[in-house]
């Protein structure tokens, strides 16, 4: 996974820098809101990232996300945030058009924390940092010459958590939702 994750990287540098040739930098970013899917289970999803945007194209930038979600595990009920933070990559397809679609991945690590009613009333990391990878396919709808509406869906991956009560494929899951994206578009 570590290599398909660097693989990824290495490949949208090369794409970004043959793209550079007499291109236009712009900054944005943006604040998300989303449901996504764990262990069959509906958890909110709140994040965002920041970066550049090269020619109107490509986004390159960072990404962080946290969801939150309980479980009743035994007879206690807990809560669990998982927080994944990495690099974000976006292309825009038609992005001269009003509306258009783009396609982005976030390539990064996270980890599973949870607190507990009976404990202290603060998250500690249960299990082991896991690397993600959340590609996502994104509608965008420009709002004012500086602000868009972004409605995506995603799937996230990870890898191993080690945790207490979740196997990577609890964790993997569908995802939904908006953004609003702020900057130079």
């Amino acid at each position: 996974m570590k290599k398909g994750i660097l693989f990824v990287f290495l490949v949208m540098a090369a794409m970004a820098v043959h793209a550079q040739s007499k291109s236009k930098i712009k900054g944005l970013g943006d604040g998300m809101v989303s449901v996504t899917n764990v262990d069959g289970k509906m958890a909110l999803n709140i994040g965002g990232y920041g970066g550049i945007l090269i020619n109107n194209k490509w986004t390159f930038g960072a990404s962080g996300n946290n969801f939150f979600f309980s479980k009743s595990i035994g007879s206690e009920n807990r809560k669990f945030q998982f927080a994944y933070y990495g690099l974000y990559n976006e292309y825009r397809f038609g992005q001269l058009r009003n509306v258009h679609l783009s396609a982005a991945v976030t390539t990064g690590i996270g980890a599973l924390h949870t607190k507990s009613a009976a404990v202290k009333p603060e998250y500690k990391l249960d299990g082991k940092w896991t690397p993600v990878v959340q590609p996502k396919l994104i509608l965008n709808v420009p709002v004012t010459s500086f602000m868009q509406v972004q409605v995506h869906g995603s799937y996230l991956l990870t890898g191993k958590t080690n945790n207490s009560g979740f196997t990577k494929q609890r964790m993997n899951g569908v995802d939904g939702g908006i953004s609003l994206v702020f900057g130079g578009l």
